[in-house]
């Protein structure tokens, strides 16, 4: 029995038909990877997305795109993002006006301004005071103009 093992271990292996050692590769679609960055999916998201570990998906990137870091080359892609979020946000403005006060906020720095309402609300509050006092005179007018019942 023995013999038999020895046989087993001890086989010539043809050096033009020897296969590659591990897992077989999985190859890294880049389009896909620079898209899953575009839309902010994670390391981990992204390795899971191509069946690989994230230490080979670091290692893949490295090589690819020569010494620079994973987060360098994530950034990169991940701006392209912001670009069509920010195209469809403008769009969006056009018919949604949350949406441009929103990016009003977001971009030019505008604010809502509380001292403005409190000053409509002011303004508001001196009308309905005018109003009551016209009202007030219009009484006393008509009650001077009017004879006292003897």
């Amino acid at each position: 029995m023995r013999e038999n093992l020895t046989k087993v271990t001890k086989k010539k292996i043809d050096p033009t038909q020897s296969k590659e050692a591990g897992r077989p590769r999985n190859d890294i679609d880049w389009e896909a990877f620079e898209n899953l960055c575009s839309i902010y999916c994670t390391q981990s998201e992204i390795a899971s997305w191509f069946k690989v570990d994230t230490k080979t998906l670091v290692n893949a990137v490295k090589k690819k795109y020569e010494t620079e870091e994973f987060s360098e080359v994530y950034k990169k892609f991940s701006e392209t993002g912001k670009c069509s979020l920010r195209r469809y946000q403008f769009v969006q403005a056009k018919t949604r006006p949350n949406m441009a006060i929103w990016l009003g906020k977001q971009l030019l720095g505008q604010r809502d301004d509380p001292s403005f309402d409190l000053l409509i609300r002011a303004e508001e509050a001196i009308k309905q005071l005018a109003q009551k006092l016209e009202e007030m005179e219009r009484i006393i007018k008509k009650s001077h103009t009017e004879p006292s019942p003897q």
